[in-house]
């Protein structure tokens, strides 16, 4: 299982020593901040993102912090971010194949999801792609949670010990109309793992 910053502006107006000085057509120059990449922290659960966004990056460093302090409501939430930025960004996929969030999945349920999503949301890649261009595709900037409940949630005939999390979801602008993208999930989180704790989402509406 496994961010803009402030836009600088130079502008060099040359003046000469003639009493009519010539016009320039220089353009001005214009320099932006290149943003830091955030540096992922491993842990031996989950798989380590490949170039993920700094605000995924974030969210994945959180989960690998939550697992070392085995704060288990802290993993499920963290875990429900990390699988909301990698599913529902299609910004980075390579075709409607390559579904994101399976490795916070039980093994079991991660190629019917995956099976369920080509056919439901990253069927979308191509239309998008091709009437707005690949920058144009959902890249979700910001995951908040919402409300977290502590539940006994039943998988596959056993109980398991878990959560029920809620987390709302913003996209970096985009000509895709965001009214059409998921905004708001719920995420239906279980402990697999007994004493030391390996969380996996069963179920997300």
């Amino acid at each position: 299982m496994k961010k803009i910053g402030v836009l600088l502006l130079a502008l060099i107006l040359m003046n000469g020593c003639a009493q009519n000085p010539q016009p320039t057509n220089e353009e001005p120059e214009v320099s932006e901040p290149v943003e830091e990449t955030v540096e992922l922290v491993e842990n031996s659960i989950y798989v380590t993102p490949t170039n993920p966004t700094n605000a995924y990056a974030l969210a994945y460093n959180e989960l690998s912090a939550a697992i070392e302090a085995n704060d288990h409501q802290a993993i499920a939430e963290s875990l429900v971010k990390c699988f909301a930025f990698d599913f529902y960004s299609l910004q980075g996929k390579t075709d409607e194949n390559d579904v994101g969030g399976l490795t916070y999945l039980p093994d079991d349920r991660a190629e019917e999801f995956k099976s369920y999503a080509t056919a439901h949301y990253y069927q979308n890649i191509t239309d998008i792609v091709n009437e707005y261009g690949e920058t144009s595709l959902p890249l979700v900037s910001a995951v908040e949670i919402t409300s977290t409940t502590e539940k006994t949630i039943n998988y596959l005939g056993v109980d398991f010990s878990g959560y029920e999390i809620s987390a709302n979801l913003s996209y970096e602008k985009t000509m895709v109309d965001e009214q059409t993208l998921k905004t708001s999930i719920t995420a239906s989180v279980i402990n697999m793992g007994g004493e030391t704790p390996v969380y996996v989402i069963i179920a997300v509406v």
